[in-house]
């Protein structure tokens, strides 16, 4: 209760005197790679993310007015390319719907979702032996980050799961394979280009109906 509070006031305080700063980054990806399933995550991610909007609605905030400063960090991610990235689809579907419809957002700002990192592999998917192949385990969760409508983000470096921090040769990699993705390939050229896919489009749905469940299931346990 006293960190609700606390977070209760300041949304209260930066609408008021800080209207430019983002109040609060909500994250999923630790819930997951804590062991939680892909629609646990959604829905537990999705209920926290009620719980900030609600306070700030219950200190007298409109809600047009500091929905748009929320972030989502991020949400966690596997090597379920397809699953990924209908994930990503999914949250923005739900987040925009909950915003517009339980909130009454009417500003388009307010019921985008904004996070950083879409679809990726997820840390926990890389191994200690042959770590070098943890480079096209992330190269491909790049091009799925790129497919859910998201910027390019090849992670984790090649060496995360080895414990000593992130060599120079393990980011430059990372990047260089990112510049790649980038400029190369083209898929940068259009926006969400897997919609109207049937496999996608149904993956979603599923992956959404799921989420609504165990969103359901929080908020019935209060």
């Amino acid at each position: 209760r006293p960190s609700m509070r606390m977070f209760r006031d300041s949304v209260v305080f930066f609408t008021k005197n800080l209207p430019g700063i983002n109040i609060t980054s909500i994250g999923g990806y630790h819930i997951r790679e804590g062991g939680a399933t892909r629609e646990q995550e959604l829905g537990f991610s999705l209920a926290i993310g009620i719980a900030y909007l609600q306070e700030g609605v219950n200190a007298g905030v409109d809600i047009d007015a500091f929905a748009p400063k929320f972030t989502f960090n991020g949400f966690g991610g596997s090597m379920q390319f397809f699953k990924e990235i209908a994930f990503q689809r999914a949250v923005r579907r739900m987040w925009a719907k909950i915003v517009k419809e339980r909130f009454g957002a009417k500003k388009e700002d307010s019921i985008k979702i904004r996070c950083p990192l879409t679809a990726h592999i997820g840390y926990s998917s890389t191994t200690k032996q042959r770590a070098l192949n943890n480079l096209s385990r992330s190269v491909v969760g790049g091009i799925a980050s790129v497919l859910s409508g998201g910027p390019v983000m090849v992670v984790p470096p090649y060496d995360e799961p080895l414990g000593l921090g992130w060599s120079l040769e393990a980011r430059q990699l990372a990047e260089d394979a990112m510049r790649i993705l980038m400029c190369e390939t083209g898929l940068c050229d259009v926006l969400d280009p897997l919609a109207g896919s049937y496999y996608i489009e149904s993956l979603t749905n599923k992956i959404e109906d799921a989420g609504w469940r165990e969103l359901a299931k929080v908020e019935d346990m209060g």
